[in-house]
């Protein structure tokens, strides 16, 4: 849906990116990158993140990548907990287990979904899921920060990869500089929602919605 009327209960949502290997020191990412470089530069940020969020009284929650009752959400909490512990409270948000629905239907209705999860914030903050894209798509504000490295083999992990972009604009930075980040979200958080939408549009060539599917169906039915 392009436009939800939830009432936003958080000014930053972070979307995690988290996998098992996060946990990992010397698991090979890429021949050349480990487990450790492709996140350090990640933890830098959301520390600067909820720095920020705490010298301006802002609210921020992580969305977690795994459902509550999956077995890598504990080590996933402990990720976030262990190295924002010295910044603030965190608080997690765990969304609908889509394996679960049918299951166990009870707990599915108290959780929503990631996408529905979104409408909860007045800024969605990341570094290269595919949620923020899709978030941009559909009309939020996003944050993209992407701090992989420089290494050729995490260069398609930048903003609009593979389209070639300043690495510094008004809702995306790639450089892990506190100021540089600071600017980023005071500049989403100021912005009002239909400067915004006028905005982004000059983007939309990033990722293309397409309501109902009606390309896709009308591909198949060309070929079947």
């Amino acid at each position: 849906s392009k436009s939800k009327n939830k009432k936003k209960k958080f000014d930053f949502i972070y979307v995690s990116t988290y996998r098992k290997f996060y946990n990992e020191e010397f698991f090979k990412v890429y021949k050349n990158v480990s487990g450790s470089e492709y996140i350090k530069n990640e933890i830098k940020l959301i520390k600067i993140i909820s720095e920020f969020s705490m010298k301006y009284n802002k609210k921020i929650s992580i969305l977690m990548r795994f459902p509550e009752n999956h077995e890598n959400s504990i080590n996933e909490k402990n990720f976030y907990s262990e190295h924002l512990a010295s910044t603030k409270k965190i608080g997690f948000i765990f969304s609908k287990n889509y394996d679960l629905v049918g299951k166990n239907k009870t707990d599915s209705k108290r959780l929503l979904s990631s996408y529905e999860n979104l409408y909860l914030a007045n800024v969605v903050i990341g570094v290269d899921s595919t949620l923020l894209y899709e978030a941009l798509a559909v009309g939020h504000k996003v944050a993209f920060f992407s701090v992989r490295g420089k290494k050729n083999c995490l260069k398609y992990r930048n903003f609009a990869w593979p389209y070639k972009i300043s690495n510094i604009g008004f809702f995306w930075n790639s450089r892990l500089d506190k100021k540089d980040i600071y600017k980023v979200l005071n500049n989403l958080l100021n912005i009002t929602n239909n400067n915004w939408k006028n905005y982004v549009k000059k983007y939309s060539y990033i990722m293309k919605i397409d309501p109902g599917n009606k390309k896709l169906k009308k591909l198949i039915n060309s070929i079947t």
